[in-house]
């Protein structure tokens, strides 16, 4: 009597040999795949050929490409922002660096670029302040039409840094500067100032481009009396003087009283 019950045959299980060889043969391929993605993005095909710059007003874009350090041919991936940022930094008129890779090969820079409002006159060179008081830059001379801020000394005008006033009242003196000048921008007039006199906070003085001269009084407490609305008061006067007009007296100290007196 024959036994013809069915016996499954042993699995032949792989030897280590074979298992080492395997990983290695997949490891060589996933190399050669990572060599060809790195060469492919490596390739001349991500070189950089087009550096774009938008945003800026009184810095070239020939300033802006020279101080970022992307140059045409660099490999499109090696371009980062934070070094742009940082080869930007010297300009204290640029307040912050967009970067933009556009592939394969285009590369943008967009910087938001701070306005001179102010100057303040130093012996024989000028330092340009924007409406916050950050210092943007120093000249020989004047380079824009806004005001010369006089009765005040700075030190320390470093470059994209805040203004550091040596009075004992400089903490006043700096937020009535900022105050001012933040509603000259707003009110679209900054550029009809001439200078500011801080010499005496209670009685302030400006005298706009036709030498007309501004009698502002002190920075009242009260809304009508502050210098914002004083100033937003002026914004209303100007329209209506001549366009011959040079000099004359506006008196502003007394918003209740406003008198112009024309030469």
């Amino acid at each position: 009597m024959s036994d013809n019950t069915n016996v499954e045959k042993p699995k032949k299980q792989k030897t280590p040999y074979k298992k080492s060889a395997m990983r290695a043969k997949i490891a060589g391929i996933l190399c050669l795949v990572l060599v060809a993605v790195v060469l492919f993005f490596m390739s001349p095909i991500f070189g950089v050929d087009e550096i774009l710059v938008e945003g800026n007003i009184n810095i070239t874009p020939e300033e802006i490409i020279v101080a970022s350090g992307v140059k045409k041919g660099d490999n499109i991936f090696s371009v980062n922002a934070s070094d742009v940022e940082a080869g930007l930094s010297k300009f204290g008129k640029i307040a912050s660096v967009v970067v933009t890779r556009s592939f394969p090969s285009s590369v943008t820079i967009r910087v938001d670029e701070r306005v001179e409002c102010a100057y303040i006159k130093e012996k024989a060179t000028y330092t340009q302040i924007d409406e916050n008081g950050r210092v943007l830059a120093t000249a020989s001379g004047i380079e824009s039409a806004v005001p010369v801020i006089q009765g005040i000394k700075i030190v320390d005008s470093e470059v994209g840094q805040f203004m550091k006033i040596d009075a004992g009242n400089a903490a006043e003196l700096s937020s009535l500067i900022t105050r001012m000048l933040s509603e000259l921008k707003v009110s679209g007039i900054v550029s009809n100032v001439k200078t500011i006199d801080l010499s005496d906070l209670s009685n302030i003085r400006m005298i706009l481009q036709g030498d007309t001269l501004v009698n502002m009084g002190e920075d009242g407490e009260e809304d009508g009396n502050n210098i914002e609305y004083k100033i937003a008061y002026l914004r209303a006067i100007i329209p209506e003087l001549p366009a011959s007009q040079n000099g004359g007296v506006i008196e502003l100290a007394d918003t209740e009283n406003v008198t112009s007196r024309m030469s």
